[in-house]
């Protein structure tokens, strides 16, 4: 963790121990369980996936939230906050900066790193990252905002805290039940997208030119659990609709809904809230549902908890997920590194702090950086000129590049992942040490600092062989 954040923590010392004791008795995560496992099963294996292949995607999609090394929140309770895996894996604003464009450019980034695998089991693995992220977006959003169903217009909840304000109800669907639909029908395109893309294969057909229509709050509804924190989708347009797409996908929804009960919670005043779903009674109510669809679906078998541990998927870490996405075997040798915003080139600064800047043009060994990859799957970018590895390093408030030290081989600080681009030349480059980007920053020679991600030109880099 950085010393930026580490600062800042220190100094909201009060607002998380009052956060901690909120949270004690009740850890939040994402969408729980029965989205992120059952679900995401049950739309993969829909789509056209295998069932084996709908099932690695959903342990991984669920074991994102089982492993201590990827989950959003441990420690005690789950009340301590992870608050690089919080935004690398769970869709929270990183610290406000990100907004919900930031946001949804990093789940497009997911979605790519999925495609771009040569592996197939690689590639269903980044999926399964991929939707628990698609499902968080839907999930961590302020949902008493205006706007709070745009696809990119909505107000995110932020690292460290999340949704703690709200505590576990943001991750139950009675809570915003249209939320929870669109999270469905996003996660169907996407789906049938990667089956085309991914695996080259056709999706179900009963999908063909499925377009997401959302829903609406069944206003008709009669039942003791309605409340403002507990309601249901509407599904009268079944009456006339009740064999398509759109009334399956919606049908899953209302009886995911149907399987929550309800009790009165304290830190919500004593009003009434969803309780966590029993995941037996849910899967044997959804599994109804799929059967009932079995002529437009095939065999829709949703599996056990236990086959889902049997997967193993529930020793994730950040580290093992980046491995995954291997540097290409060009990458060691000598190179200028130009940054695709400006078209400037990376220097060494000649100054007393060494600094990363640019140039317009090549200029000698300056410009010129080796690369080195390390056995894990990282790279380390040694200056010509010097023989000096770049490094993330505190300057002038900033976290920036420079040249200025010596470092250990296995200095963290060191180690940088190159992220190819999916249908162009360039690349990211994440630092191994927290998981964010390069960017160039300034105006004029500019220099380099270290931010969350986001989708522009100045994160992005070219690679020129000398």
């Amino acid at each position: 963790m950085n010393k930026g954040i580490l600062s800042k923590l220190r100094h909201s010392g009060f607002r998380i121990l009052l956060v901690t004791l909120m949270l004690v008795s009740k850890p939040a995560f994402a969408y729980q369980e029965d989205t992120h496992f059952i679900m995401t099963f049950i739309l993969c294996r829909s789509a056209g996936f295998t069932q084996q292949e709908a099932l690695i995607v959903a342990a991984v999609d669920q074991g994102m939230d089982d492993s201590k090394g990827t989950v959003a929140n441990g420690g005690l309770g789950g009340s301590i906050p992870n608050i690089n895996e919080e935004w690398l894996w769970h869709a929270l604003d990183m610290e406000g900066n990100m907004r919900a464009g930031g946001i949804i450019g990093r789940k497009q980034e997911l979605f790519n790193l999925a495609l771009q695998q040569n592996d197939v089991l690689n590639k269903l693995i980044y999926l399964g990252v991929f939707f628990h992220y698609q499902q968080d977006t839907w999930a961590h959003r302020e949902h008493w905002n205006a706007g709070h169903l745009s696809m990119d217009g909505y107000t995110s909840y932020s690292t460290p805290f999340g949704h703690a304000k709200d505590m576990n109800q943001p991750d139950r669907p009675p809570f915003d039940p249209v939320c929870a639909l669109m999270c469905l029908e996003d996660g169907m395109q996407h789906a049938c997208d990667f089956l085309r893309r991914g695996l080259g294969r056709e999706p179900n057909a009963f999908f063909a030119g499925y377009q997401p229509q959302g829903g609406s709050i069944d206003s008709t509804w009669i039942s003791s659990k309605r409340g403002k924190f507990f309601n249901q989708i509407d599904i009268s347009f079944s009456k006339m609709d009740s064999t398509s797409a759109r009334y399956y996908l919606t049908k899953l929804i209302r009886t995911q809904i149907d399987q929550y009960g309800i009790s009165a919670d304290l830190s919500h005043g004593l009003t009434k809230t969803a309780n966590q779903a029993d995941l037996k009674k849910m899967r044997d109510s959804l599994q109804k549902v799929c059967t009932a669809f079995s002529i437009q679906l095939g065999i829709v078998s949703i599996p056990t908890t236990v086959e889902k541990f049997a997967m193993q998927y529930n020793k994730l870490t950040s580290v093992g997920l980046f491995a995954l996405n291997k540097i290409p075997v060009m990458m060691p040798g000598e190179f200028y590194i130009k940054v695709k915003a400006s078209g400037r080139y990376l220097s060494k600064d000649t100054s007393a702090e060494k600094l990363i800047t640019t140039r317009d043009q090549p200029t000698g060994d300056l410009t010129v950086f080796i690369l080195e990859p390390q056995p894990d799957g990282t790279c380390r970018i040694r200056s010509k000129a010097d023989g000096i590895c770049l490094r993330l390093d505190a300057c002038d408030s900033r976290h920036c590049l420079n040249t200025n030290q010596q470092s250990d081989e296995d200095d963290p600080f060191t180690r940088f992942v190159f992220e190819k681009q999916l249908g162009d030349n360039d690349y990211r480059i994440r630092l191994k040490a927290n998981g964010r980007y390069v960017e160039e920053i300034g105006s004029d020679t500019k220099i380099f600092s270290i931010v969350a991600p986001v989708q522009n030109n100045v994160t992005r880099f070219v690679l020129e062989k000398k």
